[in-house]
């Protein structure tokens, strides 16, 4: 029977033959023949937007009873949210029955609430477990539970604000249902515990701190039980509530000496490092709390924590002693993609010293063992320090095409790559291979059922379907062809709303950098496409700067949204200030405009990216540092690199954006650049020329 069903699933995949050309859809009949049954769910949704809900629900039964796991589960959503309360309630029970997981659990609970089936809630939620579901779900339990009066309220209480993290639905529940002695001086331990966890939450780490001793108190008389939660939230306190760092470091390194639990003594020594690392004295003391706290943890996450912390102190104070050590180091974590901020912190640092041979020194002892993209940049650094004779070493011209071709094959973003396949010089062949070669490792297992039920929206024409059930469901069960697919039909859609081309350009960037697949240019299009085309063509021109920056600077600003505004106020599509589009506007005598009109922000975003550029001495690269962290302070980091190089006059590009001291402007220039040069391939009739003279436009 399952293979007869996969079989039906698989011949029905290969007879959905999409039309991406339209945000439309066919006729019912010619879709009837390709989707079977699962085509009533769609007919259905189709049925209930035209007001006709008797004949919808007839569709989604039919997809009930014969149509693929996905159809039929959405089927039953929609049946959930249509007809009576006791149609509703019956279907909510035949969705948890059918689909047992914390999806179905959620969506029934939240339908429940709203009918005030008060039993029904705690009905199915009997005997869940607390840490594998939604918080959501716990919350509607224990206020479901707490109405009734129910004995297991309590334990249930205390376990759910013990054993988890504090989130949103914690503090809601505390905050509107949860009945507790006003006077604080009354509370129970239990009660004590929970309005310490919930001010921790709100960031009050001077209240908790003064409450540290009486919670304290409770564990050690064993009316609280110390948990991990709770010494982590402990040591917070210690840590950001009060300056006295070295007595409580001791304090804590006491408690983790008399602490027989390893799980409990990890948060102990690793806080008692914290606070001697902010004290910024005593730095041995704190390599020794984060080495006990290391042997001490008891899962990966714990002891690649801890390593950071003693990795980014030996960095300042035993920087030497770090280097020579590293190939000790790199064997004992486990996410080698967890260290990748520090080691962008450590060659800022190496470059700052001026440490060049530190490079291929460290390079040599982390490959294999670090990050892809970590090992691709510091073989790139090297290869490069190699070429410019910092870094001296015998047959460097091997090493150095080593290096290069290191950083081309590790690296799983595109700067390094790029950088990499320009120095080696390959051919159009080549460099079109290693540009659409595939970034990501991680394996797709298709659901075959999930892939129809996201081929139909495109088909039946729901756009606004699926972002969101994109965002709910597992993406390693959908396949990169069905996914790109899908950014395509959202592009064709963004004539008819905006939000759909941004959701385009999302899901395919996300599906650029996972996927173990080789993919084509017309993904690649996908992810950088040419909205508004026409007038950055018209403003590039009148304002002499190339296109392919411009499109690069609106896709990483704002990914074509024309109305996007920013936390700190930048509007539009190339993210002005609306100061600096005022001055902009009188510049270029301009009365009337608005910076949500997309022509009126493109022409200013080129305008003034162009003053930068001319600014700084006609160097891109310098601009783009410029329209992100402001031209002041990118003239006092080149003055300062040119002093680290012991350059006098020219620094090259890439060097000069390793130095830059913000790790938001380096990853601001990197994705421009990247974003350039793409552009530039990909829309380019002779592209390994224009890749090149687009390399030497932005580096030199």
């Amino acid at each position: 029977m399952i293979k007869n069903k996969k079989l039906i699933i698989s011949i029905f995949l290969s007879l959905i033959l999409l039309s991406f050309s339209s945000c439309s859809f066919f006729s019912d009949n010619s879709l009837n023949s390709k989707y079977g049954q699962d085509a009533n769910y769609f007919i259905g949704l189709r049925l209930l937007s035209e007001g006709k809900e008797k004949e919808a629900r007839t569709k989604f039964l039919l997809c009930v009873k014969k149509g693929t796991d996905y159809c039929s589960r959405r089927s039953l959503e929609e049946l959930s949210n249509i007809g009576s309360v006791q149609e509703r309630i019956k279907y909510c029970e035949k969705l948890i029955s059918s689909f047992n997981d914390k999806e179905s659990m959620l969506f029934c609970v939240r339908q429940f609430k709203e009918f005030g089936e008060i039993n029904k809630i705690i009905t199915i939620t009997d005997g869940i477990d607390i840490g594998n579901q939604y918080d959501e779900t716990i919350r509607i339990r224990l206020e479901s539970l707490q109405l009734r009066n129910d004995s297991r309220f309590d334990e249930e209480l205390y376990l759910w604000f013990t054993d988890k993290s504090i989130s949103y639905e914690h503090y809601k529940f505390f905050r509107d249902s949860y009945s507790h002695t006003q006077e604080e001086e009354n509370y129970s331990p239990e009660e004590f515990l929970f309005n310490y966890r919930i001010l921790l939450y709100k960031k009050d780490y001077l209240q908790c701190f003064v409450k540290s001793a009486k919670l304290l108190s409770y564990i050690e008389s064993n009316e609280i039980t110390g948990k991990t939660q709770i010494i982590s939230d402990l040591g917070k306190a210690f840590l950001y509530g009060n300056n006295n760092y070295n007595q409580n470091a001791t304090y804590f390194e006491n408690l983790a000496k008399n602490q027989k639990n390893n799980q409990i003594a990890f948060y102990y020594w690793f806080y008692a490092g914290r606070m001697i690392d902010k004290s910024g004295i005593n730095y041995t003391k704190a390599l020794v709390y984060y080495n006990n706290a290391i042997e001490c943890s008891e899962n990966a996450i714990q002891k690649d924590n801890a390593l950071w912390y003693l990795l980014k102190m030996k960095s300042k104070f035993e920087f030497n002693k770090l280097v020579v050590q590293f190939s000790d180091y790199v064997e004992m974590w486990d996410d080698s993609t967890y260290f990748d901020d520090f080691f962008d912190e450590l060659i800022n640092s190496l470059f700052l010293n001026g440490d060049w041979p530190l490079f291929y020194e460290i390079y040599k002892k982390i490959d294999g063992w670090a990050s892809k993209e970590t090992v691709a940049r510091f073989a790139y650094l090297s290869a490069r320090l190699i070429d410019l004779g910092f870094i001296k070493v015998e047959n460097g011209d091997e090493i150095k095409k080593g290096l290069f071709e290191a950083a081309l094959n590790y690296g799983t973003d595109f700067y390094y790559r790029l950088l990499s396949a320009y120095y080696l010089n390959l051919s159009e062949n080549e460099l079109e291979s290693h540009i659409l070669r595939r970034m990501g490792d991680n394996k797709k297992e298709e659901d075959l059922s999930l892939e129809i039920l996201l081929k139909g929206y495109c088909d039946f024409g729901f756009p606004d379907k699926l972002y969101d059930e994109l965002e709910k469901v597992d993406k390693s069960k959908i396949s990169t062809e069905c996914i790109m697919n899908i950014s395509l039909f959202l592009n064709n859609c963004s004539t008819e709303a905006n939000e759909y081309g941004q959701q385009s350009i999302r899901i395919a960037s996300k599906e650029i950098l996972n996927t173990s697949d080789d993919f084509s240019i017309d993904y690649l299009k996908l992810v950088y496409p040419k909205i508004f085309s026409n007038y950055v063509d018209t403003y590039s021109e009148k304002y002499d700067i190339n296109k392919s920056t411009i499109f690069a600077l609106i896709r990483s600003e704002s990914f074509f949204d024309p109305d996007v505004i920013s936390h700190a106020g930048a509007i539009g599509l190339t993210q002005l200030m609306d100061f600096t589009g005022e001055d902009i506007a009188r510049k270029l005598h301009k009365e009337e405009y608005s910076l949500t009109n997309p022509e009126d922000n493109i022409e200013f975003g080129t305008y003034y990216l162009s003053e930068m550029k001319r600014r700084c001495d006609d160097s891109i690269l310098q601009a783009f540092f410029s329209y992100n962290a402001g031209i002041t302070r990118v003239r006092r980091w080149l003055k300062s690199s040119l002093q680290e190089m012991g350059q006098k006059k020219d620094i090259p590009g890439d060097l000069f954006l390793e130095t830059i001291p913000y790790e938001e402007t380096r990853e601001y220039g990197r994705k421009l650049v990247s974003a350039s040069l793409l552009y530039e391939w990909i829309y380019s009739e002779t592209p390994k020329d224009d890749f090149t003279k687009m390399i030497e436009y932005l580096m030199y």
